[in-house]
């Protein structure tokens, strides 16, 4: 088993400290400003075209490339893309702050420990913006099961973990989307709390857990030995048979924690560039993963 620490534990800045967002900004150095120009080009070096349909998007003081946008699209700065968090009122610390190869800003921040089913779990926010066209203003909840660091990053039915913000400059805007955010964290909390209860009733045979397996990774009767499919059925394995989750072992709940871990932990690879990045977009701001496996439980429990 490798070393478990949370995903974003080796990428951005440490910010710990910040009483307001624009702190940890400044620490993380992420307070710069973007602007656009049109797109131009050269066809065979010879005759400088324009689209007029698209922008550029660049970051003014050392003019690094964002992304290709829309003629209608605008810029939101960071500052102001996350001002609205300063109006949250919770007992929230900011710990982390950096930018992803995806083009996604983010500023971590986390709350007070709790206790789900014996597991110390504490919920995090992570707030993105970006300047691509395709990643906005919004707000991800992430739950972090303390004592193996797997983040567990899923939608319920009725209760999203991402919401989207619509910034506007005005005062009344800013107290909305705070009193949201903050109204929305809390609801998917208490619904944590309620499918982990839920999901520990339902029972997974060892039949169960090879079709989920089968669907989710691989099918393990065809696998070569020594694939990359082959690893990570055994990581998956390892994470499921893991001492901190003997409790739940035979249940749901133990299959989509083993699945978190796996998400969270699963090595990348040895050559892959930006290895630690890409763990943390995976298992932090992508739940598609996460949703799959939290579907394939439910229809077990149907």
């Amino acid at each position: 088993m490798m070393e478990r620490t949370a995903s974003w534990d080796k990428i951005g800045v440490d910010v710990m400290g910040s009483k307001k967002v624009q702190d940890a900004l400044d620490k993380a150095g992420l307070d710069y400003m973007v602007d656009m120009v049109d797109v131009t080009y050269t066809p065979h070096g010879k005759q400088i075209l324009t689209a007029p349909n698209k922008k550029v998007t660049y970051r003014a003081d050392t003019g690094e490339f964002k992304g290709i946008v829309g003629k209608d699209y605008k810029v939101c700065q960071n500052r102001d893309a996350f001002d609205f968090v300063n109006y949250i009122d919770a007992d929230m610390e900011f710990i982390k702050a950096g930018e992803s190869q995806n083009g996604a800003i983010w500023v971590i921040a986390k709350f007070p420990e709790m206790e789900v089913l014996g597991d110390k779990i504490t919920p995090h926010l992570i707030f993105q913006n970006g300047h691509n066209g395709y990643i906005g203003i919004r707000s991800t909840i992430c739950m972090l099961r303390v004592v193996c660091q797997n983040q567990f990053n899923a939608a319920f039915k009725d209760a999203a973990n991402t919401i989207s913000i619509k910034h506007c400059g005005d005062m009344d805007s800013k107290l909305s989307a705070a009193r949201e955010t903050i109204k929305r964290t809390k609801d998917y909390i208490s619904h944590y709390k309620d499918e982990a209860e839920r999901l520990s009733g339902i029972k997974i045979s060892n039949q169960d857990l090879q079709n989920i397996i089968k669907k989710m990774i691989a099918d393990e009767q065809e696998v070569k030995e020594g694939s990359v499919s082959e690893k990570k059925i055994q990581y998956f394995k390892e994470c499921y048979n893991a001492d901190d989750n003997s409790n739940f072992i035979g249940t749901g709940w133990g299959v989509l924690n083993a699945y978190t871990d796996f998400l969270t932990h699963m090595p990348v690879g040895r050559k892959c560039e930006n290895a630690e990045d890409k763990r943390f977009i995976r298992s932090a701001l992508n739940n598609k993963e996460c949703d799959r496996m939290l579907k394939e439980i439910e229809n077990i429990g149907a």
